[in-house]
């Protein structure tokens, strides 16, 4: 759909939000959501670095050595900022903000959550999907923006990128 036609900018959701303390509580919180899957980890002692399992450590080993050269630098651009820009825009503001228009506030944040689970249908990775999926969908339906989620999203990936190279 054409953002250039007047309104639809507003309809998908691309828009610049009001910077005020509920978006920033708002961001907190979609961000909180998102790592739920961590804490719980983390309070088992069942993390990474808490579980030394060698198949895990091998993947923070060969991150590490993959940021060494040109193509790490592209993996690290795709993962944190490519990625997630691309993913907003598809899962929060076509898709969220079109149910939104139609006032299925909570559907559209549970749809577009399931959905992008679909698209990171990897076992190790469905619940933290589905937490990221919760949280920026939050952020976007409070926010009436996909920025806020964008940025959750971003501190996201680059905090799971992070702490895959704790690992090594």
């Amino acid at each position: 759909m054409d953002i250039r036609k007047v309104g639809r900018a507003r309809a998908v959701l691309m828009v610049k939000p009001d910077w005020d303390r509920s978006t920033l509580v708002t961001m907190l919180g979609g961000l909180a959501v998102a790592q739920i899957p961590l804490g719980i980890l983390a309070l088992q002692g069942a993390t990474v670095w808490q579980s030394g399992a060698s198949s895990n450590l091998e993947v923070g080993r060969a991150l590490v050595a993959s940021m060494a050269g040109p193509s790490g630098i592209a993996l690290l651009v795709a993962t944190v900022l490519v990625a997630p820009m691309v993913e907003e825009v598809l899962y929060r503001g076509y898709l969220l903000g079109t149910l939104v228009d139609r006032g299925w506030r909570v559907v559209a944040v549970i749809a577009s959550a399931l959905l992008f689970v679909t698209l990171h249908f990897e076992p190790a990775n469905l619940v933290a999907s589905l937490c990221l999926g919760l949280g920026t969908g939050l952020c976007a339906v409070q926010s009436r923006s996909i920025v806020p989620g964008l940025i959750v999203h971003i501190a996201s990936n680059a905090f799971g990128m992070w702490y895959a190279t704790l690992a090594s």
